[in-house]
């Protein structure tokens, strides 16, 4: 596919140390497109781009009729038997106040980020509740770090919180297939029918992907890149495989992924699941409007998605947020996009049959030159599908 357009620009940013590496793979209508920096191959670690991996796998259980969308999740995780809501704070300690919900969470509510989980990192209240609680370990236990009160009630109409809720959704894949570990369970039912070899949970088990590792990059406030100093920590051996950010894979792996769901070939999902996918899920989505807009710029919502808030309707499937009538000149109506916290990008346009993903280790999240760049990637793509 000749993207020699797109091509030129990446390398320029390279050159001019706008950006300090990038990797992209993407494919229109069959044919491919792949453009890397240098020799390695490895650009993309624990991210939140892995939501589509966790949705194909929840939906599979969905087919064999392990579980609902619609169900109560404590019917499956009884750690979510009697869900707690932030309700304000103490007057006279400052501390959080707590009450129970009346409401249940459900798989789809974990899916659309609609359930009130929230991470520690984008949410003051759930920061401070684990502050205050020191012993909460950080090695990837889902079921002690991950269990923290609810922003608000599960599905409360027009709230929209990106969270945890994904990692949960990893925990039932295991729970209803007789407790196999999730970074198995893919092996077995997503990576190996689609050849995808280079993906794992547990780096230190793979020393030759880890070999292949790109370093994470930083954006001083003056534009400058440098090592992020928090990249150089060691891996560790997670406690559990993180349906929400602990894949380490391949630009590669992942684009055999979407071409797969893109054919609708059949290798791990049938075609209702993939239409349910796509499907908006959201009857009110104010607040996730105004998120994305707080993420980009009035010519890039969130992290590499074009557009702005009053011009691009937004609503969420399963597995990412969903244009509902497209974008003009980028993207048909119901492309879907998600991004991962280090500036990682993919999107799939099912109605031209389109898709790509663009990685580039770098933080901190929505970096305008990153975002740009993947956007142009979109246009140039529309615009060859549509020749």
């Amino acid at each position: 596919m000749a993207l020699s357009r797109f091509e030129e620009a990446v390398r320029k940013a390279i050159d001019e140390k706008l950006i300090a590496n990038a990797v992209v793979v993407a494919s229109s209508r069959g044919k491919g497109f792949y453009l890397r920096n240098g020799t390695t191959v490895l650009m993309v670690s624990r991210t939140s781009r892995l939501q589509m991996i966790a949705t194909v796998a929840i939906l599979q259980c969905v087919e064999r009729g392990l579980v609902t969308l619609d169900q109560p999740l404590s019917s499956i995780l009884p750690e979510w038997e009697n869900p707690e809501v932030f309700a304000g704070e103490d007057e006279v300690t400052g501390q959080p106040l707590v009450r129970p919900s009346t409401y249940d969470i459900t798989l789809r509510q974990l899916l659309t980020h609609t359930s009130g989980m929230a991470y520690a990192f984008n949410s003051p209240l759930i920061e401070a509740w684990l502050k205050s609680r020191p012993s909460i370990p950080h090695t990837r236990d889902i079921r002690q770090e991950y269990i923290a009160p609810l922003l608000f009630a599960p599905g409360t109409i027009g709230k929209w919180q990106y969270g945890v809720g994904i990692d949960w959704v990893g925990q039932v894949v295991e729970r209803v297939n007789g407790g196999i570990r999730l970074g198995e369970y893919m092996q077995e039912n997503i990576f190996e029918p689609l050849g995808m070899t280079e993906s794992t949970f547990r780096p230190l088990q793979q020393p030759e992907l880890i070999a292949r590792m790109v370093p994470r990059m930083k954006r001083a406030e003056d534009g400058s890149l440098s090592i992020d100093p928090m990249d150089e920590l060691p891996h560790i051996e997670p406690v559990d495989d993180s349906a929400g950010g602990g894949l380490y894979s391949t630009a590669a792996d992942y684009h055999r992924l979407m071409v797969s769901i893109m054919k609708d070939d059949g290798k791990v999902l049938k075609t209702a699941s993939i239409d349910e996918m796509f499907r908006p899920q959201l009857q009110e989505c104010e607040e996730l409007q105004e998120t994305l807009s707080k993420l980009g710029t009035p010519k890039r919502v969130a992290s590499g998605v074009p557009g702005g808030s009053k011009e691009v309707k937004w609503n969420h499937g399963l597995a990412g947020v969903v244009a509902v009538d497209g974008v003009p000149g980028v993207a048909a109506k119901g492309t879907m996009w998600w991004s991962g916290l280090a500036n990682t990008f993919w999107f799939m346009d099912r109605e031209t049959g389109t898709c790509g993903f663009y990685g580039s280790q770098l933080l901190p999240a929505s970096d305008d030159a990153t975002g740009m760049l993947f956007k142009q990637l979109q246009e140039h793509l529309y615009s060859l599908a549509n020749q």
